[in-house]
């Protein structure tokens, strides 16, 4: 016969393993933010010496650091488009930066794709979007609130004319006039308002800020300028203000999050669409441009490349009751992984599809985690080589048809100076097998789009080019810049 004390203690056993369960499945918040042009050496937490990142280096502090994270491309539309998709961005047409001028309209993302926002919102999330979208190729394209986002304050671009007193910006669908501020202080002013107005306060939220900073036309004010005054010339310090300015926005709404009582059940990620901005004319900088001055640190050039400095970007996740404090992950990931991570976060299937990330939830729990397949990269732009492949330690690199190989462990040779492709030819045999296999599947989906034909001018033939006036895209661009070298 059970006594009351030992009926009590069962019934507490009960009650107490049925709290934890559900406490266990308790859904977290998520926040993604992409930075736009941002450099591996562009925030303290990554190793950068200047640029004062006081509020993302405590994020990475308090989580996990993740030091080898790629975008899925080294361009602004590609790299938005594989992110919200998880698909390698040629599976959606989308090849370069979109732009609404000069030349054919280009293909923005397709109403067929399916998106984060449209996964946790079908999880029962609240989902908003703020900040630089890049992705509508010409009117009619679907805008955020089509692709799952309950609230969306949003560019199509760039924020024009100045990141300061910003223009361009949209509420839903509804054009807004010039607006006073800075553009991350106007979307973190954004989500903080959604979040205080959502009628349903209890359920979990999904915020996706892509800000525009550290993307030209560039701009900060006195503030953010006069911490770098001492030491640098006034367009460094616009620029390195700016991205403190983006950095203390992010700041603003980690602090809100902590308000609310919400930020310990939220999983923050922070990366960039690509590497830093580097302006290039006759195979050197262009004086005449004297405006980016992101910072690749050890890695090899920038935005455009498929080398390191184009590719590899500071990236961080943060996450209180999953990730403990003062960790790093070597692991290779990217951009592509967020979609079904966060699939299986909040237990909904991954889209039915050819999907090309992979669930890294094992490595923000630091557990064993193997890929089922490297990290490929096909991307047109500054440099012979559009095709990259990271496995393990090493790197290959090609051009789309198989030439021009070079090979770098990474491990040994972060800066991809020394190619030992020759030495290492069963390696290179295994990798460019992989590669092949990997290019031909994302080839077949490509290629039954009809943008394949006109999109950008990533495919234009240099006839194309000359027509729709892109010269930005002449010889010099598609020719291996200074410190070829290996």
């Amino acid at each position: 016969m059970m006594t009351f004390k030992k009926v009590a203690l069962a019934m507490f056993v009960f009650m107490t393993g049925t709290v934890n369960q559900i406490f266990a499945e308790e859904k977290p918040n998520v926040i993604v933010i992409l930075a736009d042009d941002m450099g591996y050496w562009d925030t303290g937490f990554s190793g950068g010496p200047v640029i004062e990142t006081p509020h993302l280096d405590k994020l990475a502090e308090q989580g996990m650091i993740l030091t080898d994270f790629y975008a899925c491309s080294p361009w602004c539309s590609p790299s938005r488009s594989g992110l919200l998709t998880g698909r390698h961005p040629y599976r959606t047409g989308i090849y370069g930066p979109i732009t609404l001028k000069d030349g054919p309209n280009l293909q923005g993302l397709g109403a067929e794709e399916i998106t984060i926002a449209q996964i946790l919102k079908d999880a029962g999330y609240d989902t908003c979007h703020v900040g630089k979208w890049h992705l509508i190729g010409k009117k009619g394209d679907p805008t955020p609130n089509e692709f799952g986002f309950d609230h969306a304050f949003w560019t199509e671009q760039d924020a024009r004319s100045n990141i300061l007193n910003p223009a361009g910006f949209i509420r839903n669908k509804t054009p807004l006039p010039k607006l006073k501020g800075l553009s991350a202080d106007l979307c973190v002013d954004e989500a903080i308002s959604w979040l205080k107005n959502r009628p349903d306060q209890g359920k979990p939220f999904f915020i996706n800020f892509w800000a525009h900073e550290a993307h030209s036309p560039h701009g900060t004010t006195d503030k953010y300028k006069q911490q770098y005054r001492k030491h640098y010339r006034e367009n460094e310090c616009v620029f390195y203000g700016m991205v403190s300015h983006m950095d203390a926005a992010i700041g603003r709404l980690v602090d809100e999050l902590e308000e609310q009582g919400q930020l310990d059940n939220t999983l923050i990620l922070f990366s960039a669409d690509n590497g830093c901005e580097i302006i290039v004319g006759n195979n050197e900088l262009d004086p005449r441009r004297d405006t980016n001055h992101g910072n690749a640190g050890p890695l090899r050039y920038w935005k455009g490349f498929v080398y390191e400095g184009g590719i590899r970007v500071p990236a961080l996740a943060f996450w209180p009751k999953v990730i403990k404090p003062g960790q790093k992950c070597s692991e290779p990931m990217s951009t592509l992984d967020y979609m079904p991570t966060l699939c299986a976060i909040t237990k909904q299937a991954v889209p039915d599809r050819n999907v090309d990330g992979e669930n890294i939830l094992p490595l923000l729990k630091a557990r064993a985690f193997e890929r089922d397949q490297p990290l490929f990269f096909w991307s047109g732009g500054r440099d012979r080589h559009s095709v990259a492949l990271r496995d393990g330690n090493y790197k290959l690199m090609a051009t789309e048809s198989f030439g021009d190989l070079e090979l770098y462990d990474l491990s040994v040779d972060i800066r991809e100076k020394k190619n030992i492709a020759a030495e290492k030819p069963e390696v290179v045999q295994r990798m460019v097998a992989i590669a092949k296999r990997i290019k031909a599947d994302v080839a077949k989906e490509r290629d039954s789009l009809d943008s394949v034909s006109w999109n950008s001018s990533f495919l234009l033939t240099p006839e194309e080019r000359k027509k729709y006036k892109k010269e930005v895209w002449n010889k010099n661009m598609h020719t291996t810049l200074p410190d070829k070298k290996n």
